[in-house]
């Protein structure tokens, strides 16, 4: 999120909900490395932190396909290197639909947000997130952790 751009309304409700419910919260962006300080400052302004914040330190000016790749090659990291099981994705980008399709994640748990909201079969939140906070994040199971 750039600075001096407010997060939507009930961001942090729905990650912290998350985290109460025992999940990881992963942060993936492609955002340049130049950008990674006020990105992690926008995060601890909202008390999101310490949670595991990707940036990509390769490039300052990525194009959309760079960033997709980027995104999913991370993601299936997540998931067949690590084992992480990914039971929700959020995004409002094309590159994060795409990617997320890519890595495996099924449209049906894929939310996205802004002028993309339900874009190609995916879950609209429209507007901001207190709706989806109320209508599905509550409900929503605690995780359980299965060790390995």
């Amino acid at each position: 999120m750039p600075e001096g751009r407010d997060n939507y309304a009930y961001a942090e409700d729905v990650v912290n909900a998350y985290v109460q419910k025992g999940y990881q919260v992963v942060f993936l962006s492609a955002r340049p490395y130049w950008v990674a300080k006020s990105t992690r400052q926008w995060f601890a302004n909202y008390g999101l932190v310490p949670w595991h914040t990707r940036l990509n330190a390769n490039s300052d000016n990525l194009l959309n396909m760079q960033t997709e790749q980027y995104k999913t090659n991370y993601i299936r990291y997540l998931k067949d290197t690590l084992g992480l099981n990914i039971v929700r994705a959020y995004g409002n980008a094309t590159t994060d639909i795409n990617a997320y399709n890519a890595a495996g994640i099924p449209k049906s748990a894929t939310y996205i947000i802004g002028s993309n909201a339900g874009k190609n079969s995916t879950q609209p939140i429209y507007g901001d997130y207190e709706a989806h906070y109320y209508q599905s994040v509550i409900s929503w199971p605690y995780a359980q952790c299965i060790a390995r």
